[in-house]
C-alpha cells in the first residue's frame, strides 16, 4: 500500500490517533484500507471519467474488463491492484463524457491540455492511441452494449447499472489506479462513545467518534454511512462528556 497515492489532504496523517495509542487505547481494523479510483502517480492533471457508475467501463491494459464496476471498493481494490502495473483505463462515450462534467469538468478539461485524457471517433482509433489491442477493447465494449440489452452481464454488473451504452462517438479513455482513501480501524469505543483500552477497559474522561474510531463500518465503508457516524457518535460523545465531566 506504501507505493499508492491518496485522496486526502496534507494533513491527514493520523497523529491523534497514535496519541491515543500511547496512552493504552485499544484499536481494531487498522489493516483494513479503503480505496478508490484515482488518477495514476505522475500525472499532474487527471481525468476522472468514473464519477457516474451507469456511464462508463474498466479495461486492463490489454483492453479486457477485469471486474463489474459497480464492485464494492474492497473488491475492486483488489481487482485493479491484480492487474498488469496495478493500471486501468477507464472508457466513456461522448453522453458519458458529458454527464462527467456536471462535477468533474474542469478536471477533464484540464486533463485534455495536458495530453493524459485521451478521445477519438471509434473504439478501434482509441484503442491505438491508448496502447492496447484493438480487438479486445472492441469485444469489450460490444460485450457491454448486449449485456444492456439483456440485463445480464457476464461480470455480474447490477442490472440497475446496465442502462447506457457505450455507443456515441467521440470515445474517451483515462488511465487510473487506487488510491489510498480511509482507513477503516481506529480506536475501541462502546456505545456511549468512551474509548477503551487495550484491556477492555474503559479510559475515564477519554471519548472518540468519527475516523479516529475503529469497527463501526467492519471492513468496507459505504460513504455516507460517514456521515451517519460522526454526528451520530459525534452527538453521543458530546452529551457523556458534558455529562461526566473529567
Amino acid at each position: 500500500m506504501g507505493q499508492l497515492g491518496t485522496t486526502n489532504h496534507p494533513g491527514a496523517t493520523g497523529d491523534v490517533l497514535t496519541d491515543l495509542i500511547d496512552i493504552g487505547a485499544g484499536t481494531r481494523g487498522l489493516d483494513y484500507i479503503q480505496c478508490i479510483p484515482g488518477g495514476v502517480p505522475g500525472e499532474k492533471h487527471a481525468p476522472n471519467l468514473f464519477t457516474h457508475v451507469d456511464r462508463f467501463l474498466f479495461v486492463n491494459l490489454d483492453g479486457k474488463r477485469f471486474i463489474k464496476e459497480d464492485a464494492r471498493r474492497d473488491v475492486l481494490r483488489d481487482a485493479m491492484l491484480d492487474q498488469p502495473k496495478a493500471i486501468a483505463w477507464t472508457i466513456v462515450d461522448a453522453d458519458g463524457f458529458e454527464q462527467q462534467k456536471n462535477s468533474k469538468g474542469p478536471e477533464n478539461e484540464a486533463a485534455l491540455k495536458a495530453g493524459t485524457l485521451y478521445y477519438a471517433d471509434s473504439i478501434e482509433d482509441l484503442a491505438k492511441k491508448i496502447g492496447v489491442p484493438a480487438n479486445n477493447l472492441k469485444e469489450a465494449v460490444d460485450t457491454y452494449n448486449k449485456a444492456v440489452d439483456t440485463k445480464k452481464d457476464p461480470l455480474g454488473r447490477a442490472e440497475g447499472v446496465l442502462v447506457n451504452k457505450i455507443i456515441k462517438a467521440p470515445f474517451y479513455a483515462g488511465r487510473v489506479t487506487m488510491k489510498r482513501h480511509h482507513t477503516m480501524g481506529g480506536v475501541i469505543i462502546n456505545k456511549d462513545a468512551q474509548v477503551i483500552d487495550r484491556r477492555g477497559n474503559v479510559i475515564p474522561g477519554l471519548y472518540a467518534a468519527g475516523e479516529v474510531t475503529g469497527g463501526i463500518h467492519g471492513t468496507n465503508r459505504v460513504g455516507g454511512n460517514a456521515m451517519a457516524d460522526i454526528f451520530t457518535y459525534g452527538r453521543i460523545a458530546g452529551v457523556n462528556a458534558a455529562k461526566n465531566p473529567a
